[in-house]
């Protein structure tokens, strides 16, 4: 019996930043395919305008391997690429899938070939691991995908077919991008809906008669998009990176809300904003005109001078949650969500 796993939409993008004060800060990353070595050879790449340099790619096979002669990669040809970039002070980094890779990766992250191919935490998990081992937080960035995955059909799950995360099979279903306007349109309805708390993660789940006709959708929604906005700031991270505006674009609804999406990561880059506090008897109301999906901490103190503040904290709120208030002056007793 084959089985798999539903593995949720969270990317992980690793940019490793280089320091060029003639580039005033800014990184430039160019790919180079090693089937394009014979038409441009290393030598004669102007590295002064990259900071960075992709080799592109391995491919992993479905038992875990790694095949270098999908793209023309061979130890030669990185060999040289390395010691020209290098010269230069240009980095080399190599890139691991490309496009038909969806197979391989399937197969390599099966519970059969995972050990063979390399263990795949969260990326909450692969950020810790990162930082651990020394890597700079301002050098990491989350992924935001806008568009989905549709699992559809299998055999031998819990509901027939694939209609919920981290289901395992017999037969795997198969799996197919689909861009968010696309998405909206062909499934999305509020009764499929769900919010996956684990995974911080949005999905649709079709369970119909017969397993053809299942359907497990992972996708990036509003919410999520916040969330990982959210998480990026929690964790000092450089910031997030989008895949792609297009795909996110809904030019039948109103203006304004046609790119819900970017919306939604613009939300939540904003600074928290609030009205000048008013004093009601003893205690001090603050309205927030702005509030990001985030956790919040307000100290409060009865007596400045003796320097001693006193925090209250909100966490996770949710857009749209109504704007704290009455947030107690000279009492632990708090209110409106707050705890003391």
């Amino acid at each position: 019996m084959r089985r798999g796993r539903f593995w949720e939409f969270l990317w992980l993008g690793i940019l490793i930043l280089g320091t060029s004060s003639s580039k005033a800060g800014l990184w430039t990353t160019g790919y180079y395919p090693g089937y394009r070595q014979t038409y441009l050879p290393s030598a004669a790449i102007d590295y002064g305008a990259l900071t960075h340099i992709i080799h592109f790619a391995v491919a992993p096979a479905a038992d875990g391997t790694l095949n270098s002669a999908a793209n023309g990669i061979t130890p030669a040809r990185s060999a040289d690429l390395i010691a020209h970039a290098h010269a230069s002070g240009c980095r080399v980094l190599i890139c691991l899938g490309g496009a038909g890779s969806q197979a391989g990766f399937r197969g390599a992250t099966s519970p059969a070939n995972l050990s063979n191919f390399v263990g795949i935490p969260s990326a909450d998990g692969l950020v810790k691991t990162l930082l651990a081992a020394g890597m700079s937080a301002q050098k990491l960035s989350v992924g935001i995908a806008f568009y989905g995955n549709v699992w559809a059909g299998g055999t031998g799950t819990s509901t027939g077919g694939a209609a919920l995360p981290r289901q395992s099979w017999v037969t795997a279903p198969t799996n197919t991008a689909i861009a968010f306007f696309d998405l909206i349109s062909m499934y999305h309805q509020s009764n499929l809906y769900h919010w996956d708390t684990n995974a911080q993660a949005a999905y649709l789940s079709i369970d119909s008669p017969g397993a053809a006709n299942d359907r497990f959708i992972s996708f990036d929604d509003e919410h999520a998009c916040r969330a990982k906005v959210s998480y990026a700031r929690s964790k000092g991270l450089g910031g997030v990176m989008i895949w792609e505006l297009g795909q996110g674009f809904r030019p039948d609804q109103p203006v304004g809300k046609q790119a819900p999406l970017l919306q939604a990561v613009k939300q939540g880059m904003e600074t928290p904003r609030f009205d000048l506090p008013r004093i009601r008897g003893t205690d001090l109301e603050l309205t927030f005109t702005s509030l990001p999906l985030a956790t919040y901490q307000v100290d409060w103190v009865a007596n400045p001078a003796a320097g001693v503040w006193n925090p209250l904290t909100w966490g996770s709120l949710a857009l749209g949650a109504p704007s704290p208030s009455a947030i107690p002056a000279r009492s632990r007793t708090a209110r409106n969500g707050f705890t003391g």
